[in-house]
């Protein structure tokens, strides 16, 4: 009886282990989760707590300022998205613009490596009394070819920086067609469709005007890959698996004598 007893625990205790080590397997899987690429999506939704990444090079603001520096003093975003009908409008202080109170991003400028990242300006957000770096969605039209304009959602940001700074964040990728720099938008509200329909593509969707410097000519960045940050769905599957397990075990222990 003794043995019975003393085997019953170690089975438990074995199986509680096991499904600890699923639930730390789980755990572990969104940290190494890699971004997935929308670039040649026709829609993508940016859920709550995901991130946007979006890569772009500047080397044409060199090109065509040629005997200066070619590193950017300035950088701007645009963002279209879906109009997200039916949802509550407000107005921007002091300004006519619409915009969707619940849809909040937050936007870093950032080098390939991470060790320079700058929050991003958005006028609208400070009018509204946000802090530097999270970004509002307005609404906006787009002109479409041989047709009306299309409603939509502009998510706008800029950003200034010194020389040095822009030396620092661009670094040897200056010359890089598409990939120089990094824009990282933080989704802290609801979630968010980015995209305009057939025609477009997401990276089309996504643009950055206003590259601007030292020099005489302002150009716009090349976007190059887009990616979502979002640990993969068999993740969540695997971790969903081991709690409805650790909960079995322990209703199957509660029921042992």
């Amino acid at each position: 009886m003794h043995s019975n007893r003393l085997s019953l625990r170690a089975s438990r205790r074995a199986g509680t282990a096991g499904v600890l080590l699923v639930l730390m397997a789980a755990g572990s899987a969104p940290l190494a989760a890699r971004p997935f690429d929308v670039s040649d999506r026709i829609f993508v939704t940016v859920q709550q707590g995901e991130d946007l990444l979006i890569h772009f090079g500047v080397w044409n603001y060199g090109y065509n300022n040629p005997g200066l520096s070619p590193y950017p003093t300035r950088v701007g975003l645009m963002v279209l998205g879906q109009d997200p009908a039916g949802r509550p409008v407000g107005t921007i202080p002091d300004t006519t613009i619409e915009y969707f109170p619940g849809l909040v991003f937050e936007g870093w400028l950032e080098s390939l490596d991470g060790s320079v990242s700058l929050p991003l300006y958005d006028s609208n957000a400070a009018r509204l009394g946000m802090a530097q770096g999270l970004l509002v969605v307005t609404r906006a039209s787009v002109a479409s070819s041989g047709g009306p304009p299309v409603p939509a959602a502009a998510i706008n940001a800029l950003q200034f920086l010194p020389v040095s700074t822009s030396e620092a964040l661009f670094g040897s990728h200056i010359g890089s067609y598409d990939n120089a720099a990094v824009i990282r938008l933080h989704n802290w509200g609801a979630d968010f469709r980015i995209g305009l329909g057939p025609g477009w593509t997401v990276g089309g969707s996504i643009s950055e005007p206003g590259i601007g410097g030292l020099g005489p000519v302002e150009t716009s960045g090349i976007t190059g890959r887009v990616t979502v940050d979002n640990p993969e769905p068999s993740t969540w599957l695997l971790l969903g698996g081991g709690l409805t397990l650790l909960g079995w075990l322990a209703r199957r222990y509660k029921s042992k004598p």
